[in-house]
């Protein structure tokens, strides 16, 4: 499986749940802003990127970020999201 593309200009959230992506997407739906489900983290089970649809547009989002989260963090089945910073990786030097 090819890993989730993190975009520059894009916001996400990294979400941390046991539930299935169809069941987390579902739970999510009433979210204040649109989130779409872009794909696991790696191979690791249970970890889940969402996507924060306009977020550059969004005023929600500018304004209340924190509260967002905290929005999704307090949904049942929900135990743990963060804004997922995209990072460069380093080149490695080569002999």
């Amino acid at each position: 499986m090819a890993p989730t593309a993190i975009l520059p200009g894009h916001t996400y959230i990294h979400i941390t749940s046991h539930m299935a992506p169809e069941d987390l997407s579902r739970q999510l739906s009433d979210s204040p802003v649109k989130l779409e489900y872009r794909g696991p983290v790696g191979e690791l089970e249970g970890e889940h990127v969402f996507e924060v649809v306009g977020a550059a547009d969004s005023d929600v989002w500018k304004r209340d970020s924190t509260n967002v989260i905290r929005n999704v963090r307090e949904k049942d089945g929900v135990s743990g999201a963060a804004v997922l910073e995209a990072k460069q990786r380093a080149k490695r030097d080569e002999f």
